[in-house]
């Protein structure tokens, strides 16, 4: 995998190395950002979200790329599934993790 890596935020580091870290999220691609109230944090396999307006133990959580992408529900693992999109098949043994 090429491109730039970043240092997974403080925010998100104990969730995502208490989860698996790079063996299950791969290498940080985006810095921390804010958008509406929320901090984000793009990995290579998630996208962790911080919500402030959330009660304590419920402010991180991830967010529904599949949604964004228009390609939620669809698909198996490792089906090509156009556009350069494909459900990686490593995430067939850790799919209930996340």
């Amino acid at each position: 995998m090429g491109g730039n890596y970043y240092e997974v935020d403080s925010q998100f580091y104990d969730l995502y190395n208490a989860l698996g870290g790079l063996n299950v999220f791969g290498p940080a691609i985006s810095p921390k950002f804010t958008h509406q109230d929320s901090e984000y944090q793009y990995t290579a396999a998630a996208l962790f979200v911080f919500n402030p307006l959330s009660p304590a133990g419920n402010q991180i959580s991830f967010a529904p790329i599949g949604l964004e992408l228009g390609i939620a529900g669809q698909g198996s693992m490792g089906e090509d599934l156009g556009a350069g999109l494909f459900i990686y098949p490593g995430f067939q043994d850790r799919k209930s993790v996340v």
